[in-house]
């Protein structure tokens, strides 16, 4: 089965020719990069060029129509577009992979028939000091770190913990059921995948032993820690329950993946509020019941309502 890895890049010249290079590493037989370049400023498009040439073989180049910048989405879903593997990979310029990324995914999908996508482990690195500071917590690890079952997985997904794009193989049909990238999304785009995902599809977890891939924080790192970026996954997750509703509407899921879109919001109002950021937790109050009717049917939503009102 080939594997066709997409790598969208936008002002990575300092990094793509390392993500590149990681992949050729694992010496994977039947495998294709496909690099899609964004619209860059600085030199991406030129360092592309050069691994196309240096690697022709395997390195493909693409461009949005007129050397457009059109975002994250729009070009990993350009670059599945004309990708030819049975099996689809991501990674992100400024990231990078271990030798053994694909061999336990590849043996998986390989041997059963049935899986759709295997998720793994992926390392956290900084740069520098300033990219470390004010990460969240001091975990080195970025997704699972045990295997969930399959029809346990979108309720952890809504959780607020996801897998890195790197960190996931799934073979192209899925997508034919989950769609693709939605483009309209800036940040927890991937999440948005993968809930759909784990909903139409049968994910499990791979060799989590060792992560097989690496998340390169640094200081221009396209998502940064900040509480309000909560607002961007519920907004995530309440699009995802209009699409569950809209095409699976008799899902048996239906009612524990409510209650667990109503928890992690719930959890954000309260968390929001005992921390001191009352602006933020009134931002997650109105936004989540407009956005979300079902929110309308918990008392616990109502209770925090009130406990804001009095300025408690």
């Amino acid at each position: 089965m080939k594997i066709s890895t997409v790598i969208p890049a936008y002002n990575s010249a300092k990094y793509l020719r390392r993500a590149v290079e990681s992949l050729l590493a694992t010496k994977d037989a039947n495998h294709e990069i496909v690099i899609v370049e964004d619209g860059s400023t600085d030199g991406t498009l030129e360092v592309a060029r050069t691994l196309q040439r240096e690697y022709a073989e395997i390195v493909r180049l693409m461009t949005h129509p007129g050397g457009q910048n059109r975002g994250v989405s729009a070009s990993r879903n350009l670059g599945i577009e004309y990708s030819t593997g049975e099996l689809i990979a991501l990674l992100d310029a400024d990231d990078y992979v271990y030798p053994h990324r694909y061999q336990s995914a590849r043996d998986i999908l390989a041997t059963n028939p049935e899986v759709d996508g295997v998720y793994q482990l992926c390392a956290l690195e900084f740069e520098d000091e300033l990219a470390r500071t004010g990460w969240w917590d001091d975990r080195r690890t970025f997704g699972f770190e045990n295997a969930i079952q399959p029809d346990q997985l979108i309720l952890q997904l809504l959780r607020g913990t996801c897998w890195a794009t790197s960190a996931i193989v799934f073979r192209r049909s899925l997508l034919a059921r989950a769609g693709r990238f939605d483009t309209a999304r800036k940040l927890a785009e991937d999440c948005h995948l993968w809930f759909r995902m784990a909903t139409v599809g049968k994910l499990v977890a791979g060799d989590l032993s060792q992560p097989v891939s690496v998340y390169w924080r640094h200081g221009e790192s396209a998502y940064q820690p900040d509480p309000k970026l909560r607002i961007n996954m519920i907004r995530a997750m309440t699009s995802f329950w209009h699409w569950v509703t809209t095409h699976f509407p008799s899902t048996p899921k239906r009612r524990e993946i409510s209650q667990s879109i109503a928890e992690y919001i719930l959890y954000g109002m309260d968390s929001a509020r005992k921390s001191g950021q009352r602006t933020l937790a009134w931002q997650v109050a109105l936004e989540s019941a407009w956005r979300y009717r079902p929110l309308m049917r918990q008392r616990r939503w109502y209770g925090q309502m009130a406990r804001m009102a009095l300025g408690r």
